[in-house]
Formats: C-alpha cells, structure tokens, sequence
C-alpha cells in the first residue's frame, strides 16, 4: 500500500544523530546515545529494509521495554524509538497506533529539543503523512456510506441537503416489504 522507499526515507531521517542546536542556551545537555539502545535500534532498521515488519515490530516493543527499565523512557532515544514503532504501525496499516506512537514520537521531542527544531520537524513531516492517509481512508468511506444509502433512498434530488445531525428527515421512508 505504500512505497517502500517512502517509508524508508522518512525512518531514516528520524535516525539520523541528533543535531546540536546553535543555540546551546535553548538546547539541552547534549550526551551520547545509549550504546546497547543503538545496536537494537540498528537490528530494527535491519528488519525495515528487509521488510520483515512484524520482526521489526516485535524488537521495537522490546526496545521499549529496555528503555523504560534503564530510565531511559522520556529521552531522545524512546523518541526515536515511539517515530519508528509509528511507521512499522503505518507500514502495517494500523493508523491507530502509527497515530498513538508518532504523538507520543512528536511530544518528547518537543519536549527535549523545542518547536522548531530537524528532529521534532521529522515527527510532524511523518504525522502530515499519517494524517493524509487517515483523510484518504475516511473520504473513501464516506464514499462507501453514501453508496449504501442511495441504494436504499435512491439518488437524491439536485440542491437537496442532507438532514441535520439528530434531525429524522421525514422525507424518505424505507421501501415497504424490506
């Protein structure tokens, strides 16, 4: 469903070290990566370019828990880990999760770097995704509603509004002997 090079390009920008901002008033100590955190989150992007998502899925949640047990839950590291979890969910089509994961992703990071900074930047570019998607998915079935209805009341008049919310019509009835 989506481009496998896509996918790739918006992970690995998130993976990308973190940057140090001109600032270093505005930015917080800046201290290395966990060094065990690393090479899991390599064996993840490793499962990505295989395309094997469900292996990837499962280090991920490992990663998590690992995290959490060193202390390591509201870093940048549990920020990056909540963007890929995100796109392996977005990858399997699981918007829900993608949705929960990358707000979470988009949340420490905002926290940990500011608004405007290349790594809060790379969550919001990846929830724009997430979000056009969701749009597609519910355009489609509002289509798909409408298509049932017309089958059931028939095609509606030109100019004729649809019934407020709460509000019955009136107008149409259901066909007797259905």
């Amino acid at each position: 469903m989506f481009k496998t090079s896509t996918l790739l390009a918006i992970i690995l920008l998130a993976l990308a070290p973190l940057a140090f901002c001109a600032d270093k008033a505005a930015a917080p100590a800046a201290k290395p990566m966990d060094a065990q955190w690393q090479k899991m989150n390599d064996e993840v992007i490793a499962l990505i370019q295989k395309k094997d998502m469900d292996k990837a899925l499962e280090k991920s949640q490992e990663i998590v828990k690992f995290l959490e047990d060193k202390g390591l839950g509201k870093g940048p590291e549990a920020a990056t880990t909540f963007n890929n979890l995100g796109m392996i969910y977005l990858q399997k089509s699981n918007l829900g999760m993608a949705s929960q994961y990358l707000t979470n992703a988009l949340t420490l990071r905002t926290e940990i770097f500011g608004e405007n900074h290349p790594d809060t930047a790379v969550v919001l570019k990846n929830l724009s995704y997430l979000n056009q998607l969701m749009s597609q998915y519910f355009q489609a079935r509002a289509a798909e509603f409408a298509k049932r209805a017309e089958k059931i009341l028939g095609p509606e008049e030109e100019g004729a509004k649809a019934p407020e919310s709460g509000k019955d019509e009136g107008s149409r009835k259901a066909p007797k002997g259905k």
